[in-house]
């Protein structure tokens, strides 16, 4: 450690107060938040709707700025609140008002169902400059995804694609942006050889990827079984890799189970004769066998491998069940699908209409 000396005719006090406001500029342009960095705090003078929240890690947040005088603001907020509800438990969306309290209380009473997530008031611009300033953002609404282990994957607006992409990934544990930024390059050289028929320049990129982190790059496991199974043509090659899969790489991945199972059973890009659904049923099994009892997932992935499989009759059971299942923001699309079935079995059966 050096030590700090004294210049003739100052004392070494005044001296170390001028160093230290010399360098606070510096320290303060150092402190930009980019994608990858821990999440800053939050420090909120009020809350307006929801309970008090902090970040901690094992869960997602959305933390939204916005303006109650904005246009944009208000069209992203029933989309915020879908998204909440798609991802509840694992998702909470927090929106911070660029207002005061009385604008963004009166903005929340007209859209009261439209918000249904935590909104609060920044303190004195403090969280404002700590995410926004930081990241060198000034539009509204802008959005920051942060991760399970409390890094920001994602900054930018809401409305656009990649942010519902992004956040899908995120929640579903199969995103880090350091990892894809670092692994572009063996991405595009996978997805290259694969364009050109080099087999083993491709399983080479492809072994490395899922190498440095199986589950972010699990959807390059599941390129790598398409390419050997419509590319090369290697059928029991490929059902061998997918059941090496199911037993060994994702044994304990339901996600990646429940993936593999539809892939196999419903992808168009697939021919009839190239499904196998002892394979897709198996994956199916061992994703439902991970999954949590009221998880509705475990039998609406079971149902949709039995519909693509022909067994209609089974997969209206199954849908149904889920859907009684389900948390009431998740019916829709599950009564969507069983009305699919239903169908297609009115159609070979000539039967009258069910319903739920």
């Amino acid at each position: 450690m050096t030590a700090t000396r004294s210049i003739p005719g100052i004392p070494l006090l005044l001296l170390c107060l001028v160093i230290s406001l010399c360098a606070a500029p510096a320290r303060a342009q150092s402190q930009k938040l980019r994608l990858g960095d821990p999440a800053p705090g939050i420090d909120l003078g009020a809350w307006i709707n929801g309970e008090e929240t902090r970040l901690s890690e094992g869960s997602v947040y959305v933390v939204v700025f916005w303006s109650a005088t904005d246009g944009r603001s208000e069209r992203v907020m029933r989309p915020l609140t879908e998204l909440q509800e798609k991802y509840a438990p694992d998702l909470t969306v927090l929106a911070i008002a660029a207002e005061d309290a009385s604008a963004a209380r009166a903005f929340l009473l007209r859209n009261k169902d439209r918000m249904k997530f935590v909104v609060g008031v920044d303190r004195e611009r403090t969280t404002w400059r700590a995410w926004m300033e930081a990241s060198e953002r000034s539009r509204m609404p802008m959005a920051f995804i942060v991760d399970r282990a409390g890094k920001v994957q994602f900054i930018g607006d809401p409305s656009e694609s990649e942010f519902e992409d992004v956040l899908g990934r995120v929640v579903a544990g199969r995103y880090d942006t350091q990892l894809f930024r670092s692994a572009q390059g063996a991405i595009n050289a996978a997805r290259q050889a694969r364009r050109v028929k080099n087999w083993r320049l491709a399983t080479q990129h492809y072994t490395q990827l899922l190498g440095t982190d199986k589950t972010v790059f699990a959807e390059f496991a599941l390129e790598q079984f398409e390419m050997i199974l419509l590319d090369m043509d290697q059928t029991a090659a490929a059902y061998a890799m997918a059941k090496a899969f199911i037993d060994e790489e994702y044994s304990g991945d339901a996600r990646f189970l429940m993936d593999l199972a539809l892939r196999i059973a419903g992808d168009p890009r697939i021919p009839e004769e190239k499904r196998d659904f002892t394979v897709a049923f198996r994956a199916a099994g061992a994703a439902a066998e991970l999954l949590p009892a009221d998880d509705p997932r475990r039998l609406s992935t079971l149902a949709a491998v039995n519909y693509h499989a022909g067994k209609v009759a089974e997969a209206i059971t199954l849908q149904r069940s889920a859907w009684r299942l389900a948390r009431p923001e998740l019916k829709e699309r599950l009564r969507r699908d069983l009305e699919m079935y239903q169908a297609a079995q009115r159609r070979s059966e000539g039967a009258g209409t069910t319903r739920p």
